[in-house]
């Protein structure tokens, strides 16, 4: 039988027990910023944009730039390549994520950590179950049909945002940009971690190789989130 989810931590509390300094740092932020939050050579990056994508940046740049403080890195800008990925210093592996009105920013020093992913999605009820069959395996539709009907829109999420981390993770360590369908995820949700499988024909070389992953879930009253890293 599938235990209750357990909701005793604070966000934060927890969220530095998944992600402990050192190695990781991480700045998390519930309040929307303006472009006062940018460095001046981040301003060029929401030319053109909505309203709320420009506060989204803004708020996932202020995160990052308080952990890159932090690590010793004031007033550094953080530009994007061309797909959107924050370009991080040399030495620095990072993510950021924002849903809802919250944003999260985590970085380690590449020494330490190959490379990391970190996601978050608010848990609004339900899940657009019209997606499931582009972005989810058989294997992970069978779990989310066979978990409780009180935990199902929890569930897919959690499968969902696993796969962003997992995503971001790969991209910044072999420079690959996966499919979401080529990731297939395991979740052990009583553990609070996730297990990853990614196909051969997927992929130009072993992502993993002799790399272990890490993939951690944790879940508040609104927010899933997922954090996925190698270690060097």
């Amino acid at each position: 039988m599938q235990k209750k989810l357990s909701f005793s931590y604070p966000t934060e509390q927890a969220l530095a027990i998944m992600l402990p300094s050192p190695p990781f740092y991480f700045e998390m932020c519930d309040t929307p910023k303006d472009q006062q939050a940018l460095h001046k050579l981040e301003l060029s990056l929401i030319t053109g944009a909505s309203i709320k994508r420009q506060q989204d940046f803004c708020t996932g740049r202020f995160c990052a730039h308080q952990v890159l403080d932090k690590m010793g890195y004031k007033d550094i800008p953080l530009l994007a390549d061309q797909y959107g990925a924050p370009l991080w210093p040399p030495g620095i592996t990072g993510s950021i994520s924002h849903s809802g009105s919250k944003a999260i920013a985590v970085a380690a020093l590449k020494k330490n950590i190959r490379a990391l992913g970190i996601d978050i999605q608010e848990f609004l009820t339900p899940f657009p179950y019209n997606t499931i069959n582009s972005i989810f395996s058989s294997s992970e539709k069978n779990a989310i049909l066979l978990i409780q009907l009180a935990l199902r829109d929890r569930y897919a999420y959690s499968i969902f945002s696993a796969k962003e981390s997992v995503l971001k993770c790969c991209y910044y360590a072999y420079s690959y940009l996966l499919e979401l369908s080529c990731i297939s995820i395991t979740m052990h949700l009583n553990q609070n971690n996730f297990s990853v499988y990614i196909p051969e024909h997927s992929m130009k070389q072993s992502f993993f190789g002799k790399c272990k992953p890490v993939g951690h879930v944790y879940f508040d009253q609104s927010y899933i989130y997922t954090g996925f890293w190698l270690y060097e």
